[in-house]
């Protein structure tokens, strides 16, 4: 397995991957978000945003070395994270 894919290391490549799913998955969800506004909705929205954004960060963490990246993506993890949880109690 190599070190680096592009220059890029080989983690942040695979978070960014992951990063592009989750963006993926909130435009697929993006039409429905907007028509109807149901709370299921909005948390599996949320939650895909706060993945996506997570896993983009935590890969610019680990790649720079700067912890301020990595508390951002943490951030934005335990906000999508918690916006869902909230799905057990509609």
């Amino acid at each position: 397995m190599p070190q680096t894919i592009l220059g890029i290391p080989f983690i942040s490549f695979v978070l960014w991957i992951t990063a592009l799913a989750n963006f993926i998955g909130a435009g697929l969800v993006w039409p429905s978000f907007r028509r109807e506004r149901a709370k299921l909705i909005d948390s599996f929205f949320v939650w895909c945003l706060g993945m996506a954004l997570m896993h983009v960060f935590i890969g610019v963490g680990v790649w720079t070395g700067d912890m301020i990246w990595l508390k951002f993506g943490f951030f934005f993890g335990l906000t999508g994270s918690a916006y869902i949880g909230r799905i057990a109690f509609l």
